[in-house]
């Protein structure tokens, strides 16, 4: 039903709005359960689980400085690249640090639950940089405030620690690189300037030679002191000797002496400032605010707990009544019968006690369930004109739909209103139209159908007016080929001169065929569907059941319907089922039983052309 005149567009919003609304109303015993769950849930939990406190711990991490103490030019570490500070924040969450904090505090029996204490611990704290600064916070988390601060307090101390440990490691393996180093470079020293004082006796011996004999003393000198050297490098200064470029090679001794000797001294000086440094306990991390044990808990927070849950609570509900719908495959409104089927809907039933009133359009006449009757026997009377109906058979897909009740309740309806209604119970497997009217069934179709000579014997009337009903009788051990039979036929139209309207209570059509044979015979068709029950594929399948051998389908009832519960629905219905105040309730049922007489008369004064009473 279109409700909202605007465009097409706001139409189906509108129309898909009012249909999450009206899903939601419909459950919303299970929308309130869901949302209550949740929320007291979260509540108690909230209340009851212990608290959670939080300390921090404010450090400045500064990178390592290039002077006298650092040897990165030794040691080719970047300390100054991109991932140093993502380093220091590996190393504050290292396992080497957790497991002293612990040792520290204790704190072993504490985390025993766990396979891995140490991974357990670390779960407690956060390590957080304050965004464009060199600032890091470590948090520390537990349920003793007290606890939370030490924890945080600890973490910082032992990092630090473990920083002064890593420099003094590192100062200790330079002094030893230098001290080797050093030695290294010594030997070179010492061996070039033995090279440099026997090039400089080899040109002494040269101008010696020039000026005196070969036996002077001072030759025999220089000669011994060259020779003392070429016993220290075995021979090697000799070929030397001999190579006649005299100046070249002194020049050379002579530069790569002074050479050596600058790399020695240098060594020599970085060698003391790091011995000098292994005494200095110096470091780059600077505790800017120390933990304070804190006062309030961060954990649990019941007032946002209590929102939140308020939130999910409220669009689970919601989200949880939309799945349950889209996997309730049942028909429950006009519109699952029409897109459906393609049929019309004649009628709505709503629910009611038929137990203790079965007959409740004769019993209680005000009621809102008489009502609908009386709206589907309009429906009924007015939906072919040009073609009356005078015999229909009334079926359903299953058992348990309520067909019986309503093609009951349906005749004396009609009867109600002047016409001559003969109920006839071809439900010749499970009869029970004699169980609504307390009458005996023991005659009834099945000797109607033998005795051709007066079939109209085994017809009963009832306490209502201008209602008779053919009961079933004996069962017969073939029940689908005495329904089909052509005696049934003959029977048919013989009733038919004696009554207005011939009404067929049948057994369901999707367990036997007997109302797809009956059919055959008869004006039309009615289909009992029920409410939350009856699935909505069969109501198609049915229709081509009956199709199939050219039957005129005439529409659907829905029957048993919820009002209270689809009052969103079936606003027109559900007027005929608000709750009344005692005193109007002491007032309408006459009102109602007038105007329903009324009602009754009007049909009987002016009936349409296919109802034509005898």
């Amino acid at each position: 039903m279109k409700i909202f005149p605007s465009s097409k567009i706001s139409d189906e919003l509108q129309l898909s709005l009012y249909d999450y609304w009206y899903i939601i109303q419909k459950r919303k015993r299970l929308a309130l359960t869901f949302f209550l769950i949740v929320v007291i849930s979260t509540a108690l939990y909230s209340l009851l689980s212990p608290k959670i406190y939080k300390a921090t711990t404010r450090i400045l991490i500064e990178r390592s400085n290039q002077n006298i103490l650092s040897f990165d030019n030794i040691f080719p570490v970047q300390m100054a690249g991109l991932d140093y500070y993502p380093t220091q924040y590996k190393i504050l969450r290292s396992r080497s640090i957790a497991k002293r904090v612990m040792d520290e505090l204790h704190l072993w029996p504490q985390f025993s639950w766990a396979s891995d204490p140490p991974a357990a611990f670390l779960q407690k704290v956060d390590i957080d940089p304050v965004k464009q600064s060199r600032l890091v916070d470590v948090s520390a988390y537990s349920t003793s405030p007290k606890q939370a601060a030490d924890m945080a307090n600890a973490m910082v101390k032992f990092y630090i620690e473990q920083n002064l440990s890593n420099k003094l490691a590192m100062t200790q393996q330079a002094a030893e690189w230098l001290k080797g180093r050093s030695k290294d470079v010594r030997e070179k020293l010492s061996k070039s300037e033995l090279e440099f004082e026997a090039m400089k006796l080899k040109k002494e011996l040269t101008e010696l030679n020039e000026k005196y004999l070969p036996k002077h003393p001072k030759i025999i000198r220089t000669q011994e002191r060259i020779r003392v050297i070429e016993e220290q490098f075995g021979g090697g200064i000799s070929k030397d000797f001999a190579s006649g470029e005299i100046s070249t090679q002194y020049n050379q001794l002579q530069r790569e002496v002074d050479s050596q000797g600058k790399i020695y001294e240098a060594m020599l000086s970085r060698l003391k400032e790091t011995s000098a440094s292994e005494g200095i306990e110096d470091t780059n991390v600077v505790v800017i605010d120390r933990a304070e044990v804190p006062t309030r808990p961060v954990a649990p927070r019941f007032f946002l707990n209590v929102f939140l849950s308020i939130l999910v609570g409220a669009f689970g509900a919601a989200a949880l009544c939309i799945i349950f719908e889209s996997l309730d495959n049942t028909v429950k409104t006009p519109e699952d019968i029409e897109k459906l089927g393609e049929l019309p809907l004649l009628g709505v039933v709503s629910h009611w006690e038929a137990a203790q009133k079965q007959l409740v359009v004769h019993e209680d006449r005000s009621s809102g369930v008489a009502e609908g009757f009386r709206a589907i026997r309009t429906s009924l009377l007015f939906s072919s004109p040009d073609h009356p109906l005078r015999t229909l058979v009334i079926t359903s897909p299953f058992a348990e739909e309520g067909k019986t009740i309503v093609a009951c309740n349906l005749a004396a309806t009609i009867a109600q209103s002047g016409a001559r209604v003969l109920l006839v119970d071809a439900d010749m497997r499970r009869p029970r139209v004699n169980q609504v009217f307390q009458q005996n069934g023991v005659h009834g179709l099945s000797h109607a159908l033998t005795d051709s000579a007066n079939p109209s014997g085994f017809i009963q009337k009832t306490k209502i007016e201008n209602l008779s009903v053919l009961f079933c009788g004996p069962l017969p051990p073939t029940p689908s080929e005495m329904i089909g039979s052509q005696k049934m036929h003959q029977l048919i139209e013989k009733l038919k001169g004696q009554f207005d309207y011939v009404l067929f209570d049948s057994p369901p059509f999707l367990v036997v065929t007997d109302p797809v044979v009956l059919s055959t015979f008869v004006d039309g068709v009615i289909i009992v569907t029920r409410y939350n029950k009856t699935p909505k594929d069969v109501i198609a399948r049915g229709k081509q059941k009956f199709l199939g051998v050219q039957a005129k389908l005439v529409g659907v009832i829905l029957n048993d319907v919820d009002l209270e519960q689809e009052r969103y629905r079936y606003p027109a219905y559900s007027y005929y089922h608000d709750p009344l105040s005692e005193k109007g309730k002491a007032d309408i049922p006459s009102l109602v039983a007038k105007v329903a007489s009324d009602q009754d008369s009007a049909i009987s004064s002016h009936p349409p052309r296919n109802f034509s009473p005898k």
